[in-house]
């Protein structure tokens, strides 16, 4: 598993930042209050994506068919997800 989601790549180099790539899974960040909350997702075509939060003990999953609009899903999780587990 930690081969598997371990960064490779570094995004734009901010490898530091805990953003990156390897192996299919991306490594991100999500602004919450003041801090960032570290996140491994995997994202699919028309919303779909897996996204574990292994310091909250949390996975979210969406099973979205927007396959012909934005896909919203990072804005969800920052706007309601992570608000509503927070708090």
């Amino acid at each position: 598993m930690e081969q598997t989601i371990h960064s490779y790549i570094p995004i734009n180099g901010r490898s530091q930042d805990g953003e990156g790539y390897g192996y299919q899974w991306w490594q991100k960040s999500y602004p919450y209050d003041s801090k960032m909350i570290e996140a491994i997702v995997r994202t699919g075509w028309g919303g779909q994506a897996i996204i574990l939060f292994p310091s909250l003990d949390m996975l979210v999953v969406f099973t979205g068919g927007n396959y012909s609009g934005e896909a919203v899903i990072h804005d969800m999780v920052t706007d309601h997800i992570l608000p509503a587990v927070m708090e």
